[in-house]
């Protein structure tokens, strides 16, 4: 007689029992789109199982406390969810979500949150927020209300409108330049007027009638020549430099030997 193991029999039956009535538990299933506004209000899900009849075992809120009804409407049975299309269910209520902003939360049949999502002010009437893409997206306000089947796009963010560019401030004129000071003219300066030098040299004679003479009378010799104010020697002409040289030399020695004779002269006188 064969025995069956007792702990082989107890996996058996928990295993059974988990496959038959906690399948439901592991079914992916997400609040995907819904209207605030006007009645009927409705939510719809996106629901990853073949069948969708389980989620009439489940509760749509407006609170996060399944047994404490915190919100202004109590908690409502999926028991008439519409499956016609088993991948988006809906549920048509009324006057259940607050058009200024609520909690939209989906329990299990245990009381457990399955999903939830706050919105903090109504989209207007006849306007869907919904998930974008489906089931795994954020949620957007859509181009179009998609009841029972997949979610339309979102409404593009309005571009910011450029800011206004400043004008630009007329630019200051530019204050004129001081003219400048004209520079004082120099007074020019008198060249002293060249003090014209005759010189009479190679037979050429020399007539200013201003110049003084000075007769040099040395004991009787005359006619040697008259000496001007500027140094020049009037009478004979002058052939060359050395002439005037020579002049002055005999003129030395004549003065050295009229001296000599007088000196002797006062000599002998004294003797006598």
């Amino acid at each position: 007689m064969n025995k069956t193991c007792p702990f082989c029999s107890c996996i058996v039956l928990i295993f059974l029992f988990l496959a038959t009535s906690c399948s439901p538990i592991f079914a992916q299933v997400k609040i995907n789109e819904f209207v605030v506004e006007p009645n009927p209000e409705w939510v719809e899900f996106y629901n990853a199982s073949d069948s969708a009849d389980y989620l009439k075992t489940y509760w749509l809120d407006d609170d996060r406390e399944f047994n404490n009804d915190d919100g202004s409407s109590s908690k409502k049975s999926l028991s008439n969810l519409n499956i016609t299309n088993s991948k988006y269910p809906f549920l048509e209520i009324n006057s259940f979500l607050n058009n200024s902003g609520d909690w939209v939360v989906l329990f299990d049949n245990q009381g457990q949150i399955v999903d939830s999502y706050q919105y903090t002010s109504g989209p207007g009437s006849n306007v869907a927020l919904g998930r974008s893409p489906d089931e795994s997206g954020s949620f957007y306000i859509l181009q179009e209300t998609t009841q029972g089947r997949a979610n339309a796009q979102p409404v593009p963010s309005p571009s910011p409108s450029p800011s206004p560019s400043a004008s630009p401030s007329p630019a200051a004129s530019p204050s004129p330049s001081p003219s400048p000071s004209p520079s004082p003219t120099p007074i020019p300066s008198k060249s002293p007027s060249p003090i014209p030098t005759r010189l009479d040299l190679e037979g050429e004679s020399a007539t200013s009638s201003s110049d003084e003479t000075t007769r040099l009378d040395l004991e009787g010799l005359e006619g040697l020549g008259e000496a001007t104010e500027s140094g020049e020697v009037l009478g004979e002409k002058k052939k060359n430099p050395l002439t005037l040289s020579f002049i002055l030399i005999g003129l030395g020695i004549t003065l050295l030997a009229t001296t000599g004779i007088v000196f002797y002269n006062q000599r002998h006188e004294r003797k006598i």
